[in-house]
């Protein structure tokens, strides 16, 4: 699947227009539109979330060896 991102400024917020996609006529296309703000808040609260979990007792204690064969097995599906 090919993907294209294009990042523009809501002038009417009844309608929007992109131009220059790299489409041929005639293919057919999903359009999802998601504001950048509201990426930059889960994006914030995601970073908090991994420090607060980064400081539990029990992730203290994992080896890097374990954190390996955690990364091999969910690899190999296991």
């Amino acid at each position: 699947m090919k993907a294209y991102r294009q990042q523009i400024k809501i002038d009417d917020p009844n309608r929007v227009i992109l131009t220059g996609l790299p489409f041929p006529v005639g293919e057919e296309v999903e359009i999802i539109v998601q504001s950048k703000r509201r990426k930059a808040d889960q994006l914030s609260r995601i970073q908090a979330l991994f420090q607060k979990t980064q400081q539990l007792p029990q992730v203290r204690s994992i080896s890097e060896e374990e954190i390996q064969k955690e990364i091999e097995n969910f690899r190999n599906n296991e």
